[in-house]
């Protein structure tokens, strides 16, 4: 396959560093370009500053021409597309510079759906716990029904330590569905500075950033959805990564500066590793348990009264539930002709 350089998007020519391709993201015919330094510069209070960004929308027709079809500009220094996201009719804009009352930097995201050939604003989302500095919205991913925002300098726990915000699309309205901290945090952590999301089968899967972990050797979290509830599922930290103390610079590896989900795999950037730079990519071995097999009304209903599956086993993860005291679990192999020859866990008596 050749991939040629087939058309350069960009907006006014009058307009100079304005960081056009900011946040940039893809679906189908539809395109989403932020310019996050565009238009007026707000000073905030405590010095800081931010520009009202731009988020230009493009859609493509049947002769795969690209027509400008929606453009937004931000207000107040809020630098709207910081970053962008877009799955099929959807859009969401981050603007972690918004100022939310009084907290300066809180941030928002604002959602936006494409109807009748213009992309049309629906909701704007804050931070569940706002609060100055945050910049809720500093990453963005979405697939399916869920959208998962990074907030890199929440400050609960430990400061600037980071979290990560998962919605879910209900009716329509974007509802906030968890809010997620790393299983280790530190300060200066910034976990949530990158996201992702992807779902394979009947299970989703979310990766939050901490390239700031350990005096920036980095780290990065896979959680998964399953009981209906976001769990933890591992942890990436390749041995041998270096510290800014190590290289004496002001930078260490910084894993995970780059992420990527897809299928089984998941791919982890170390920008200043050797120099150059590393890609890291990990493989599921095991597969986790499927969503679908979880929330079994049949499988539910047997968990107490004989040796009943409760869920596909994975080298990964530990029962999360609680084991009554009269059981324990036995992971082994079996060919029940429900879910065929999977590794799975029973509940026994003891």
């Amino acid at each position: 396959a050749d991939w040629s350089n087939n058309i350069q998007f960009n907006v006014d020519n009058k307009y100079k560093d304005i960081e056009f391709g900011s946040g940039i993201s893809i679906y189908e015919t539809s395109l989403v370009i932020g310019a996050s330094k565009y238009g007026n510069l707000t000073t905030f209070s405590d010095e800081r500053q931010g520009y009202d960004g731009l988020v230009v929308f493009w859609n493509q027709n049947n002769s795969n021409i690209w027509n400008e079809t929606t453009r937004i500009v931000g207000t107040n220094g809020e630098q709207l597309g910081h970053d962008v996201a877009l799955y099929q009719q959807w859009s969401a804009v981050a603007a972690p510079f918004y100022t939310y009352g009084t907290a300066i930097s809180s941030g928002a995201v604002y959602m936006y759906r494409y109807t009748n050939q213009k992309w049309a604003a629906t909701q704007k989302i804050i931070s569940s716990q706002p609060d100055s500095n945050l910049e809720f919205g500093s990453s963005l991913a979405m697939f399916g029904d869920f959208l998962v925002i990074g907030e890199p300098y929440a400050s609960d726990g430990l400061p600037n330590s980071g979290a990560m915000y998962i919605y879910q699309n209900i009716n329509s309205v974007w509802t906030l569905d968890s809010r997620l901290k790393s299983t280790d945090y530190g300060s200066s952590d910034r976990f949530g500075s990158v996201v992702d999301i992807y779902q394979s089968g009947n299970r989703y899967y979310a990766l939050g950033s901490s390239y700031f972990h350990q005096t920036q050797k980095g780290a990065v979290y896979l959680f998964s959805r399953y009981d209906n509830t976001w769990n933890p599922l591992q942890k990436f930290m390749p041995p041998g990564l270096k510290t800014s103390i190590d290289l004496v610079a002001s930078f260490g590896d910084n894993f995970g500066r780059a992420i990527a989900i897809n299928g089984e795999n998941v791919w982890c950037s170390a920008p200043n590793r050797n120099t150059n730079g590393i890609i890291f990519e990990f493989t599921e071995n095991l597969p986790a348990p499927d969503q679908s097999l979880l929330t079994s009304d049949y499988l539910r209903s047997q968990i107490l009264t004989q040796n009943t599956i409760v869920r596909q086993y994975s080298n990964r993860e530990s029962y999360s539930g609680t084991v009554p005291n009269n059981y324990y679990l036995n992971r082994s192999m079996t060919t029940d002709t429900l879910l065929g020859n999977e590794g799975l866990s029973f509940l026994n008596n003891k």
